[in-house]
Formats: structure tokens, C-alpha cells, sequence
């Protein structure tokens, strides 16, 4: 049975900090989103360099010679299937061994199995990341209509500052980088945050109970015609 699990990305972590902290242990089912309990863990990261850590997040996520010939979605496919085969031959002579089962459901096997959840997720996901753009581009409408007369006033004597001395025009770049930076660092979560707890980003509150029953469906699907008729319908 599955109890659930938690995940927490590593750039929130600070390095040579123990995190103590309580994290609840969700699990989706048919019927919804359900709390099987909840976890007290202690978490430290350590890296040997500093530097070489920093390097590593400069690199591609990917080796070069994949932008060049890119996989296909089968050898994608087949080379997920191989490391996980791999981890779960090695944990599986840890102490206490881990069972196969436990390795897959740890590294979401099934996560390119589609369901109407996860497509509604990812395309707000996306709208998240592109609301700065829209944003921004609001932003300079309200300066090109003189919705703000002060702000727009300002806006052109910074232009024609640059204008006049574009050598500034890459440290106010980055200047402002700093700044936001900087304004941000202080609201930074204190606690590693446990990423399945935020519902918003898997999309699971507002989720109809069909689409749940979809999602848990068998492959081929175990249901009457007609409701696959209907989901393809609503699709």
C-alpha cells in the first residue's frame, strides 16, 4: 500500500544546515486526494566544493551531443527504463533491501502515462512562468497609454539616459538583477518546502472525480464504451 512520499528540490537547501522538519505523507486516489500521515525528517546537504556544485548547475542538463542528434521518445523511454532497473538492482542489496515496487514508485514510473490532471497542471505551470512576460508587457502599455503619467515620465528620461551613454546599459541590468535578488532572499522559505503538499501545482483540488477515475483506469481501459466515448468527447 502506498503511504506516500516527499520530495524537496536541492536548490532550497543551504549547505552544512540541518533541516528538522514535520512534512504530511499525501497520496492520490480515485476518490481524491487523501493524508496518510506525517514524516519528521532531518535533512543536511554537503558538497565537497563549492565551486565544482556551482559548476555542475552551469552545465547543460543534458550532454552535448543530445542538442546535436536529439533522442528519440522510445530511446528516452528505453534509457528511463534502464536507470531505473539499475537503481533498483543496487538498492535492492542495500540495508534493508528495497523492493522494486518501492524504487518505481519513488521515481514516478508511470509519469509519462497522460491523464487530463496532469495536462491541465503542466499548461498552468506554463501560464505561471509566462505571467512575468505578461505582466511586463501590461506593464509597458500602461506607459505607452499614459495610464501613468509620472511612471512614463520617468521610463523616457531613463531611455534617453541610455541613449545618451549606452555603456550603462549592462550594469543597470544587472543592477536591477541584484536588487530583486536581494528583495527576494529575505522572503525565502525557511523550511525546505515538500513540493507534493502544494496542491495548486499538481492541480488536484479542482479536479473532477471522472477525471480521477480516468487517470487510475486500466490500459486497455476496464470501462463501458460509452464513458470513453464521453471522455474523448470532453477531450
Amino acid at each position: 500500500m502506498k503511504i506516500g512520499k516527499v520530495r524537496i528540490r536541492l536548490s532550497t537547501l543551504e549547505t552544512d544546515r540541518v533541516y528538522t522538519h514535520s512534512y504530511p505523507l499525501l497520496v492520490l486516489h480515485p476518490t481524491g486526494v487523501k493524508k496518510m500521515g506525517e514524516i519528521q525528517l532531518a535533512v543536511r546537504f554537503t558538497c565537497s566544493s563549492l565551486l565544482n556544485m556551482m559548476h555542475i548547475y552551469s552545465q547543460p542538463l543534458l550532454p552535448k551531443m543530445h542538442y546535436i542528434h536529439p533522442l528519440s521518445v522510445t530511446q528516452l523511454d528505453s534509457l528511463r527504463h534502464q536507470a531505473t532497473q539499475i537503481v533498483s538492482m543496487k538498492l535492492s542489496r542495500a540495508e534493508p533491501p528495497l523492493r522494486k515496487e518501492i524504487v518505481e514508485y519513488m521515481l514516478d514510473v508511470d509519469s509519462h502515462m497522460w491523464s487530463m490532471r496532469r495536462s491541465r497542471a503542466n499548461f498552468f505551470r506554463i501560464m505561471g512562468v509566462l505571467s512575468g512576460i505578461i505582466k511586463v508587457a501590461k506593464w509597458f502599455d500602461q506607459i505607452y497609454n499614459w495610464k501613468n503619467p509620472l511612471t512614463t515620465v520617468l521610463i523616457q528620461i531613463l531611455f534617453l539616459i541610455l541613449v545618451l551613454y549606452p555603456e550603462l546599459i549592462l550594469p543597470t541590468i544587472f543592477l536591477y538583477l541584484f536588487l530583486i535578488g536581494v528583495w527576494h532572499y529575505g522572503w525565502r522559505p525557511r523550511h525546505p518546502p515538500h513540493m507534493d503538499t502544494t496542491t495548486k501545482l499538481s492541480y488536484v483540488d479542482d479536479v473532477h472525480p471522472d477525471e480521477l477515475d480516468e487517470e487510475f483506469d486500466t490500459f486497455p481501459t476496464s470501462q463501458h464504451p460509452d464513458i470513453v466515448r464521453m471522455r474523448y468527447d470532453r477531450l
